[in-house]
């Protein structure tokens, strides 16, 4: 979203690098998010899963949601995007921005908690999401917003619950997070260098495989899941995801303003304003005890040893990851 951003600013005015750079993130970065996100699910009492799904899901898609069009409508001389009140008024049925992900991975979340509980659930909501991807690159209509979303990334999800027994036991192997990261970064530069469409069908395959790889890195590597640092963005990811933009497009604006055209400059403050903001307002929030209330899920409770349990649906023994923290129980 920062290199997004700053394109769609014109500061990131190279085409084809911009391209290269997108592509690279995109080919991988949301198939990971699902492939997480069902990792960590858990089926509950529908009463247990509709509670938290509407503190954990709901809330957060339209109060940032709100939140995000209104101040691109009172921002909109400096704002990118072109945000209007009818944005608001349609966010029942269209999802706004970034907020597609909440959408699409509720729809996703309400037919795994239908499916799962059957025998051999997991491989039948995996047949159901091959189905459905398939579906939507060949015969379902384009412009249907988060069922389009939700039909892709299904697969992605089902996967991901199908491992979570074997990531749950892994002991960890340097050669295999090693192997993971190597094969991670070759594969994406060559799907990269041979200008695989991204939302192609050997494009989704290859992120599937990518995504695997990527969690393949951290599950193969426990001491980057004991870092303090993995450990706080994990606790706090929820935060960044709703906030993060405002962040960055707030230090954009802020820069542009001041004069600074430099890109190095503008990627290096974005990043970190994205990254650190929502920290702080989280941490904020956290020590206000109104985290649940603003769709950051339930604050922290310090453990004995130093530890805290997770501040969102996850379940808390688990680290959480850019998405599971949203969608995973």
């Amino acid at each position: 979203h920062v290199f997004r951003g700053l394109h769609d600013a014109g500061i990131f005015a190279d085409e084809r690098t911009f391209r290269l750079f997108d592509d690279a993130i995109y080919m991988f970065h949301m198939p990971a998010f699902f492939l997480i996100s069902g990792l960590l699910f858990r089926t509950r009492e529908w009463s247990s899963f509709a509670s938290r799904s509407a503190w954990n899901i709901v809330l957060p898609y339209f109060l940032w949601g709100a939140v995000v069009i209104s101040l691109q409508i009172a921002l909109s001389s400096a704002a990118n995007a072109d945000a209007t009140w009818g944005n608001l008024l349609w966010l029942p049925i269209k999802p706004y921005s970034i907020f597609w992900f909440l959408y699409a991975l509720l729809l996703i979340q309400i037919v795994a908690q239908l499916v799962l509980p059957y025998k051999h659930g997991a491989w039948l909501l995996l047949g159901f999401g091959v189905v459905a991807a398939l579906a939507e690159q060949s015969v379902l209509p384009k412009g249907l917003g988060a069922l389009n979303s939700a039909s892709t990334f299904l697969v992605y999800f089902a996967i991901g619950h199908i491992l979570s027994k074997a990531a749950k036991t892994n002991q960890g192997s340097a050669w295999g997070a090693t192997a993971s990261l190597i094969a991670f970064v070759c594969i994406d530069l060559t799907a990269i260098a041979l200008e695989v469409p991204v939302e192609g069908l050997a494009g989704r395959c290859i992120g599937l495989v990518l995504a695997m790889l990527f969690v393949g890195i951290f599950i193969f590597t426990p001491q980057l899941r004991a870092w303090r640092a993995f450990r706080k963005i994990g606790e706090d990811t929820i935060a960044i995801y709703c906030l993060h933009t405002i962040f960055t497009a707030g230090t954009r604006v802020v820069l542009v303003k001041a004069g600074v055209s430099s890109l190095p400059l503008h990627v290096m403050a974005a990043f970190a304003a994205g990254l650190i903001g929502p920290l702080v307002a989280f941490e904020i929030a956290r020590r206000m005890g109104i985290t649940k209330y603003l769709g950051f899920g339930a604050t922290p409770v310090a453990r004995k040893s130093g530890e805290t349990t997770t501040s969102t649906i996850v379940e808390p023994a688990v680290v959480t990851s850019p998405s599971s923290q949203i969608g995973g129980d």
